[in-house]
């Protein structure tokens, strides 16, 4: 009975946190779409350009803003179990607050290895992308990202 109520409030648990992502996920669609076709307004590109960059810089932008969507799913999440009088039964076949909280804890601990071993590697290739061919269509000099055999170079004007 343990089993089946911890892959109860696992799969919920999860299920929260995607559509969390997605969200988060369409306001940086939004967001990066605007300010991307802003940067290329006056510059001799398709619209293609702007959207490839957009989905380019996404992932990156939501595995930053990760630690918010754990903690904006944990408590839509506890919100949800309270209002669906869930708790309570919960509680009723032995789980305290402190063991969900551990569960949900230990979920989130290795969903978070889960992102910097096997997703962040991927986000930084798609950054360095982004960045390359941000850089290409840049005129304005002063303040520019390179990235070279030797690694991130941001170049600065000094006067």
């Amino acid at each position: 009975m343990n089993r089946i109520l911890i892959n109860y409030l696992l799969s919920g648990f999860f299920k929260t946190v995607l559509k969390v992502i997605l969200i988060f996920f369409c306001f940086g669609i939004i967001l990066n779409l605007f300010e991307e076709i802003e940067f290329f307004k006056n510059l001799d590109t398709s619209i293609i350009t702007p959207i490839l960059l957009t989905t380019l810089y996404i992932p990156s932008l939501i595995i930053k803003l990760l630690p918010f969507i754990i903690f904006i799913s944990c408590m839509w999440f506890l919100l949800y179990l309270r209002n669906s009088r869930d708790l309570l039964s919960l509680k009723v076949f032995g789980f305290s607050n402190f063991k969900i909280f551990v569960i949900l804890g230990l979920s989130s601990f290795v969903f978070g290895w889960f992102v910097l071993f096997l997703i962040n590697p991927v986000t930084s290739v798609m950054m360095k992308y982004y960045e390359q061919t941000k850089s290409e269509y840049s005129r304005d000099i002063d303040h520019l990202v390179t990235i070279n055999k030797n690694g991130l170079w941001i170049k600065e004007n000094l006067k």
